[in-house]
């Protein structure tokens, strides 16, 4: 699987060589929960991140088989203008659909001293 994505460097600075993780995902919170009122802040899965962005599917289409005759899929995300392609076999990536909202949230790995 490959991955290509804009960043803004201005808020949340990133090496081209750095280790991150990151989740995508349609949902950021406890749909159970509800909010007291509209400025309460709750817990979710974004206070364990460090940049997240809201974005949009835009398109979704099919590649080439690769070396291992597999089927790749071709994932277009906007997140405001900010790009994302995701690039892997079809099968993984088939329950991703075109107008989707999805959630992304990004964490740098700490890279430990050998």
């Amino acid at each position: 699987m490959s991955l290509t994505i804009d960043v803004n460097v201005d808020i949340y600075p990133m090496d081209v060589a750095e280790h991150f993780r990151l989740l995508l995902t349609n949902s950021i919170g406890d749909p159970k929960q509800k909010l007291a009122s509209k400025n309460q802040a709750t817990n979710t899965i974004m206070d364990e991140y460090e940049y997240v962005m809201h974005g949009k599917i835009f398109r979704i289409q099919e590649g080439q088989e690769n070396t291992s005759r597999s089927l790749q899929q071709e994932v277009y995300i906007s997140f405001g203008g900010l790009l994302m392609l995701l690039v892997g076999d079809a099968k993984p990536l088939e329950h991703f659909k075109v107008d989707t909202d999805v959630y992304l949230l990004i964490k740098k790995e700490v890279k430990l001293q050998t």
